[in-house]
């Protein structure tokens, strides 16, 4: 991966005081969608139809903000406890999962042939296997002193575990003798942190839907994330050029991941505008996205993992006048989008 050499340090520290580590594989997954031809309010119907469609206007008084403001949230949070409640279960990204389940599946049978970034026969799919591949194996030990330390831990754990968490200790054995036949190909001087910010990098080029949707919050985890085997400090820190390569690819990802209507890049362009890494930090703009991305996710019947932490820190950082204006700004967001800015 070619590095921008103008970069400035001092971005690299910034970058790690403005951002948590995002894990590489998604958090157990949540319920669920309401029943086939069940109907959910769009978000804000019920304050409208009490302000008689009113704009919000400069003139309002700051009680009547407040008001207002507050409605529209407890009407947000009903909808998303009904939404909950269903008896149906659809879980976030449910289409992603699968599919990343199942190539996940195909790579330990057969695990992708090295390949070089640019090389006119890669397509879209073989870099994301790529990245998946050196993804997974960052995770896991990859000599044989490193899987025999990590067995060394669960057998000790194992002497004194009740039989559940004995069970989970032999099937976390059994994951990494898997994972150590199949990652140790790799060669022991190869960091695959690094190869898996190229190869995703390499799949948003290409045009991979899920690797334009998932860019910005997973290449900003390895980007950020020590190496939990050899110590080696995040990449940031060893590579600053790393950042602007990473902005402009996570540039590129959201506006083709927004063009293409996934409500998890319309989160992850509040996370990327509340962050103020790739775009300028706007906490307004970046709650106006957090409510579109919730109100594409309820369109969808699909409940956007982190969506409820990610507007619960935004909000705690506005007064009520700037979450009414966030509301307001919402409802014009999807026609103008993208780039960040205020339309």
């Amino acid at each position: 991966m070619h590095m921008s050499r103008g970069i400035q340090s001092i971005i690299a520290a910034a970058l790690l005081l403005a951002l948590a580590v995002y894990v590489f594989w998604p958090s157990p997954q949540e319920p669920s969608r309401p029943a086939a031809g069940e109907s959910v309010p769009e978000p804000g119907e019920a304050m409208d139809a009490e302000a008689g469609g009113a704009e919000i206007g400069a003139a309002d008084e700051p009680q009547e903000l407040a008001r207002r403001a507050l409605q529209l949230g407890e009407t947000r949070q009903s909808e998303l406890r009904e939404l909950r409640a269903s008896q149906e279960t659809f879980p976030h990204n449910v289409r992603m999962d699968d599919y990343k389940a199942a190539l996940w599946s195909e790579i330990q049978a057969a695990p992708p042939a090295f390949a070089t970034p640019g090389d006119p026969a890669l397509d879209a799919e073989t870099a994301y296997r790529l990245y998946m591949y050196y993804g997974m194996c960052s995770m896991m030990p990859r000599s044989r002193n490193q899987i025999d330390r990590q067995l060394e831990e669960i057998a000790e754990r194992a002497q004194t575990a009740r039989r559940g968490r004995l069970e989970g200790l032999e099937h976390r054995a059994d994951q990494m003798v898997d994972s150590y036949e199949l990652c140790r190909a790799i060669p022991p001087d190869v960091d695959c942190r690094m190869e898996a910010v190229l190869w995703m990098t390499e799949a948003v080029r290409l045009g991979h839907e899920i690797a334009q949707a998932q860019f910005y919050d997973k290449a900003m985890g390895f980007l950020l994330r020590p190496d939990p085997f050899s110590n080696a400090p995040p990449l940031v820190m060893r590579h600053p050029g790393l950042i602007g390569e990473f902005k402009a690819t996570a540039n590129l990802a959201l506006s083709q991941a927004l063009e293409k209507g996934h409500p998890e890049a319309w989160l992850a362009m509040s996370r990327a505008v509340f962050d103020g890494v790739v775009f300028p930090e706007d906490a307004v703009l970046a709650l106006a996205y957090a409510r579109v991305a919730e109100a594409e996710a309820m369109e969808n019947r699909i409940i956007l993992r982190g969506l409820e932490e990610q507007t619960d820190a935004i909000i705690q950082r506005l007064d009520p006048a700037q979450v009414a204006e966030a509301e307001e700004l919402a409802r014009r967001l999807p026609q103008t989008g993208f780039p960040a800015g205020r339309p």
